[in-house]
């Protein structure tokens, strides 16, 4: 993982992923942040880790399946807005 993510970011999703709770349905606002910035560590790192990649990614890492489904939208859908923020700056 942390070829195609990036060291920060492998590491960033690392820790999050292993402080997190993975059994709520909503994250906690501290789990909320570290998510966010493996986000946006992908994002300033170009990461080429792709949404099939963290979703498998998540499952190995014991993530129920229809929340790691979830957070793997949510990933996608910040990558294209953080995407298009920068290149309208």
């Amino acid at each position: 993982m942390e070829t195609l993510a990036g060291k920060r970011a492998a590491r960033l999703l690392k820790t999050f992923s292993d402080s997190a709770n993975k059994d709520t349905i909503r994250l906690s606002s501290a789990d909320r942040e570290s998510w966010l910035n493996f986000i946006i560590s992908s994002h300033l790192n170009d990461s080429g880790f792709s949404p099939d990649q963290l979703f498998h990614w998540l499952v190995e890492n014991d993530w129920p399946g229809k929340k790691a489904w979830d957070m793997t939208s949510e990933y996608t859908t910040a990558r294209t807005l953080l995407a298009k923020y920068s290149t309208q700056k």
